[in-house]
């Protein structure tokens, strides 16, 4: 398991969303769930050094039933 730093992009702010554990490495443009929200994978970064460890910045795309809804009637927004 990865223990990653998640972080969201929102109008040119960082939110940090904790520390959380994938599986493997999402990669850019993947989508995640993630507390009830679904997520679009924008950016990693790996950190070397004494940081050690990787970054993951996601876009916020919707609550986990709303999104579901507008995928299964084709009106993403």
């Amino acid at each position: 398991m990865l223990e990653l730093s998640v972080l969201e992009i929102s109008k040119g702010f960082e939110l940090p969303l904790n520390l959380h554990l994938f599986e493997c490495l999402p990669k850019i443009g993947e989508w995640i769930s993630l507390e009830g929200q679904f997520f679009e994978v924008a950016m990693v970064i790996h950190h070397a050094g004494n940081q050690a460890g990787t970054d993951l910045y996601v876009k916020h795309l919707g609550n986990d039933v709303d999104f579901l809804d507008h995928l299964v009637r084709g009106t993403l927004p």
